[in-house]
C-alpha cells in the first residue's frame, strides 16, 4: 500500500520538523525507521514478507535504488567528519525523510528512464526471432490463445504430437512476444517439425503481434471469458483480440474452436467472413460437433471419456483431475487429427500422459495410524482412506497457477468430489473491469454451495464474495478476510480439526502457499 499508518506518521514528523520541533521529532523518526526495519525483519523470519517477483529488471531496480539511497546518505554526512550542528543534522534528516516518502515517485522515474532500453532490447529480440522463423519454410506452427485453458491445451497438444513428430513449444506460461521470440531462438532445431506457441494478449493487437512473429498456420481458441476486461476495455474487445489469431491464418490453415464457450461462438459469428482458413473444427463436451466427448466420468484422480471424430471414437482413461480437462483434451485431439494422427495413437499418448504434473497439484498429509491404500470407487480411484480409529487426513489442492473466473468455478466443481470438510483460500481476481462485482458474487455462490470455510486474502471484492456465499446458505462466520499466514493456519486448525480438503486458488502470496503446504507435508501439529 502506498499510504498506511507508517507513512502517515512520517508525514506528521515531517510537518513538525518543518515547524521547528526538530530534535525530539528527529529522534522519533529514527525510532520509527527502526520499528519499520524490525517489522520487515519479523515478516521475513515469519515468511510473510511481500515482495515483487525477482526478475532481472526488478533486481536491477532494487540494486540501483539501494545504491542511490546509500550515495545520498554518504553525500549528506560525508563532510561532517566531526560534530554536526543541530541545524545541519535536522536538514540531513529532513532530506532523508523526504527521500523515503517520495520513494514511489523516484522509483517510478527510474522505471521510465530504463524503459527505452527495455523497448529497444525487446524490438531487437523480436526482429531476430522473425528472421530465424523465416528460415524454417516447412515448419508447422500452432498458435493457442484464449482467456483460459491455453497452457493445458499447449502441453497436451505437444505431448500427443511428440509421439510422431519433432516438437518444440513455449515453456511454462511464457505467452508474450518475448516468450515466443526466445522459444524460436532457443528451442527450434534443424529437425523441428512442429512448433506450439501459447499466445497471451492484454490489449487489441497483442495476438496479431505474436502471429507476426510465429506465423501460425493452425489456430486454437481455448475459451473466452472476462479475464483482462480492465485492460481490453470491453468484452467485445476481448473477443476481437482473441480472434486476431483466426484472422491471421492462411486459406490452407485450420481453426480449432472451443464450441462450448459462448463468447467463442459469438466471436466466430462476428468474424467468420474475415476468416480465410477453410477448415474449421468445432470441439464440444455439450453437443455433437466435429470433435466431441460423451460418457464423461470424473473422480478425484481419474477422468474417463469417449472422444468422437466423425464415425470414429476412442474410450480414454486418464489420470486428469477434474472434468474441466475435457475441453483441453478435445482441442489437443483436434490439433493432432489435423496433422494426420489417428485416434488409436492419440488415445495411447493421452493415457500415457501424466496429468498430475500439470493443472491442479494434489498432496496429502495422513496422520500416523492411517492406511494410505486407496479404495476403488465405481471403477475409479477414491482418495478416501481405509482407516482404523480416529484419523485425520488433509488434502491440499494447489491451483495457484490459475487466476480466472472459469478456472475458479471449475476447480470448485472438482473440490466437490472430495469427502469431508472443504475450504478454499484465494485472493480476489483482478483485471475484470466492470464485470468484477458480478463475477465475484457468482464465485461466492459457488463457494457457498461447495465449501464449509472460505478464506479471502485480499479485500478488493471480499464483500461481493461474502454476499454470494451467504446467498447460497453459508453462515457469515465461515467466510473471513485474512492476510496473515499464521492466522490463516490457525483458523484452518480450528475449523478443519477433523481433517478435510483445502483448495489453494489463484495468485496467493508465496508465504501463504509455502506455510500451508509445508505444514501439511510435515504433518505439523498446528495444521493437524
Amino acid at each position: 500500500m502506498l499510504f498506511n499508518y507508517l507513512v502517515a506518521a512520517k508525514f506528521g514528523i515531517l510537518i513538525f520538523i518543518l515547524f521547528g520541533f526538530r530534535l525530539q521529532f528527529i529522534a522519533l523518526a529514527t525510532l520509527l525507521f527502526a520499528m519499520e526495519a524490525g517489522l520487515t525483519a519479523r515478516s521475513f523470519l515469519q515468511n510473510n514478507l511481500k515482495h515483487p517477483v525477482i526478475t532481472k529488471k526488478s533486481a536491477s531496480l532494487i540494486f540501483i535504488s539501494h545504491i542511490l539511497a546509500f550515495m545520498l546518505v554518504i553525500f549528506l554526512f560525508s563532510k561532517y567528519l566531526g560534530e554536526m550542528s543541530l541545524v545541519d543534522f535536522s536538514l540531513a534528516a529532513l532530506v532523508l525523510l523526504l527521500a523515503d516518502l517520495l520513494a514511489p515517485i523516484w522509483v517510478s522515474a527510474m522505471v521510465l528512464v530504463l524503459q527505452p532500453f527495455t523497448v529497444i532490447g525487446r524490438l531487437r529480440l523480436i526482429d531476430k526471432a522473425k528472421k530465424r522463423r523465416a528460415g524454417f519454410k516447412d515448419l508447422v506452427v500452432f498458435g493457442v490463445t484464449g482467456s483460459y485453458g491455453k497452457s493445458s491445451t499447449k502441453e497436451l497438444l505437444a505431448q500427443i504430437l511428440s509421439q510422431k513428430f519433432k516438437v518444440a513449444k513455449t515453456q511454462a506460461n511464457q505467452n508474450s512476444e518475448v516468450g515466443a521470440s526466445l522459444t524460436i531462438l532457443n528451442e527450434l532445431k534443424s529437425d523441428t517439425q512442429i512448433l506450439v506457441v501459447e499466445m497471451g494478449g492484454y490489449t487489441r493487437g497483442g495476438i496479431k503481434l505474436l502471429c507476426d512473429i510465429a506465423r501460425p498456420q493452425i489456430g486454437i481458441i481455448s475459451g473466452i471469458n472476462q479475464q483482462h476486461l480492465a485492460t481490453f476495455g470491453s468484452q467485445q474487445k476481448i473477443i476481437d483480440g482473441k480472434f486476431e489469431l483466426a484472422a491471421f491464418l492462411p486459406e490452407a490453415g485450420t481453426l480449432i474452436l472451443n464450441w462450448d464457450s459462448e463468447f467463442v461462438r459469438q466471436g466466430f459469428e462476428k468474424h467468420k467472413d474475415a476468416i480465410k482458413a477453410k477448415k474449421i473444427i468445432k470441439c464440444s463436451a455439450e453437443g455433437q460437433n466435429d470433435v466431441w466427448a460423451s460418457d464423461i466420468s470424473s473422480a478425484t484422480e481419474r477422468l474417463l471419456l469417449t472422444i468422437h471424430s466423425g464415425i470414429e471414437f476412442a474410450e480414454i482413461n486418464t489420470n486428469a483431475r477434474g472434468a474441466h480437462n475435457v475441453q483441453p483434451i478435445l482441442l489437443a485431439v483436434a490439433g493432432a487429427l489435423s496433422q494426420g494422427m489417428k485416434l488409436p495413437e492419440i488415445k495411447t499418448a493421452l493415457e500415457s500422459y501424466d496429468f498430475s504434473n500439470t493443472g491442479i497439484k494434489v498432496s496429502r498429509n495422513t496422520n500416523p495410524g492411517e492406511i494410505k491404500s486407496p479404495q476403488t470407487w465405481g471403477g475409479l480411484i477414491s482418495p478416501k482412506p481405509i482407516s482404523s480409529g480416529n484419523t485425520r487426513q488433509f488434502t491440499i489442492l494447489d491451483s495457484t497457477y490459475s487466476a480466472n473466473p472459469d478456472g475458479v468455478l471449475s476447480h470448485l466443481e472438482y473440490l466437490k468430489l472430495f469427502p469431508g470438510k472443504k475450504a478454499i483460500i484465494m485472493p480476489c481476481l483482478i483485471e475484470l473491469g466492470r464485470s468484477s462485482k458480478d463475477v465475484h458474487y457468482q464465485i461466492g455462490k459457488k463457494i457457498g454451495e461447495v465449501c464449509d470455510l472460505a478464506i479471502i486474502t485480499t479485500g478488493d471484492r471480499y464483500n461481493e464474495i461474502k454476499k454470494g456465499t451467504m446467498g447460497a446458505g453459508m453462515k457469515g462466520e465461515n467466510i473471513v478476510f485474512l492476510e496473515n499466514p499464521e492466522k490463516i493456519q490457525n483458523i484452518l486448525k480450528n475449523r478443519l480439526a477433523g481433517g478435510g480438503t483445502v483448495l489453494l486458488e489463484g495468485r496467493l502470496s508465496p508465504p501463504i502457499i509455502d506455510l500451508i503446504k509445508k505444514r501439511s507435508k510435515d504433518g505439523d501439529s498446528r495444521f493437524s
